[in-house]
């Protein structure tokens, strides 16, 4: 027994070792990237104005083969500042994530004000002066400022205009964020699970569509709860929240758990579904975005979903809505719930560490220090993601039934 329990100690130590050899490696390589960056910037805009070009001479070929950042800009906007921060900090992870980062000027009559703006502001990515706004007429950009993102063969990704951005959201965290996600780069916003660290659930209080009073704390108190943002017009949304009004009114979760769902349009559009889908529990409409910008995990695309404990910790977060998903739910409610929780797996095929980790959260968490992890993103990041030569190697069960199927 002393020698079952002393190789257990010895365990968690190593894993808590790893834990934080991995923080302070992380901080570290964070803080000489950062001290790099700005090294690199002063260096570039201390005595060298970066020269700006014409827009008859930006090659979208010239970028096929990597992702391609256009980011179109006015010196005027009053959130350019912040803009430009995304800009700068994706241009110093290009090399590492393969993409570029190409700025587009807006003030075709500033040439002078331009290129001194571009020097104080450290900007070192190449920017092009669109004297006619072609390409801000081809975008149907509305407002001076925003980005795109296209993919290596030169297909848009997606973007964000400052006007589809409201005042009360941080438009730094949020463009960056959105960036991230499809750029593939290594981030973790607060509000995500990571290592064993569960964050706290933002402090969510208003009137829900049918006049009660939501307090997220009072919920979470008594049941765990789980948050989803979304749109009634999304079909993944109302699948999601079918699936989750399914668990809520029967079988062996009902009653255990609550859900608030958080509405991105407004109340008619809203309410016409609810009234549909008949669902019982509490919508909260936020059209201006004051509920789900306290999630900086949000940044547009939904669904998105919180799983929270009675302490008030998000436990895990989910991107999207598929099949594979519901399995993970169940699993992970249940633990909350205290429920017997055999595993959900998948019996002709592969389940994923995500069903594993659900349970067995500690080796979970260790595994996630390993290179295994990191293997396919390894790919992403060398632009080899479509090689099948290295896919089958990066992944598991390449071409297989319910294996990775690209």
């Amino acid at each position: 027994m002393i020698k079952v329990l002393r190789q257990s100690m010895r365990r968690a130590k190593g894993l808590y070792k790893g834990i934080i050899t991995f923080i302070v490696s992380t901080l570290i390589a964070s803080l000489l990237h950062l001290a790099c960056s700005m090294s690199s910037t002063e260096e570039k805009t201390a005595d060298i104005k970066v020269p700006l070009h014409p827009i008859e001479e930006l090659n979208f070929r010239k970028y096929l083969g990597q992702n391609l950042v256009l980011f179109l800009y006015s010196i005027d906007d009053p959130r350019v500042q912040k803009a430009v921060t995304v800009m700068k900090d994706l241009y110093y992870l290009r090399k590492e994530y393969n993409f570029e980062v190409v700025g587009v000027s807006l003030n075709p009559d500033k040439e002078t004000a331009v290129q001194d703006f571009n020097q104080s502001n450290g900007i070192a990515f190449p920017v092009f002066m669109d004297s006619t706004k072609k390409l801000y007429t081809r975008f149907k950009m509305t407002g001076e400022l925003g980005f795109y993102i296209f993919d290596r063969q030169g297909k848009t990704l997606g973007g964000k205009l400052s006007t589809a951005t409201p005042q009360n959201i941080d438009l730094e965290r949020y463009w960056y964020g959105y960036a991230a996600k499809y750029l593939n780069i290594a981030y973790i916003p607060e509000d995500r699970p990571v290592l064993g660290i569960k964050p706290p659930v933002p402090l969510i209080e208003g009137k829900a569509l049918d006049g009660r009073v939501v307090n997220i704390q009072e919920l979470y108190q008594n049941k765990p709860v789980v948050i989803v943002i979304f749109s009634p017009k999304c079909s993944h949304c109302r699948n999601e929240l079918d699936f989750l009004s399914s668990l809520y009114h029967q079988g062996d979760l009902q009653g255990r758990f609550e859900i608030v769902a958080i509405s991105t349009l407004d109340k008619a559009v809203t309410e016409k579904l609810f009234l549909n889908k008949k669902y019982s529990f509490p919508v909260m409409i936020d059209r201006d975005k004051q509920f789900s910008s306290l999630f900086p995990s949000f940044v547009g695309p939904v669904p998105v979903s919180f799983v929270v404990d009675r302490q008030g910790r998000i436990n895990s977060f989910h991107a999207g809505y598929t099949q594979h998903i519901k399995d993970i739910y169940l699993m992970e409610l249940r633990k909350l719930a205290g429920l017997p929780n055999p595993p959900l797996l998948v019996k002709n095929g592969y389940s994923g560490e995500q069903h594993c980790g659900v349970c067995h959260e500690k080796e979970h968490i260790q595994w996630s220090l390993t290179k295994h992890s990191d293997a396919f993103l390894s790919l992403i990041r060398k632009g080899m993601d479509d090689d099948e030569s290295c896919i089958s190697c990066h992944v598991t069960g390449f071409g297989e039934d319910g294996g990775y199927r690209g």
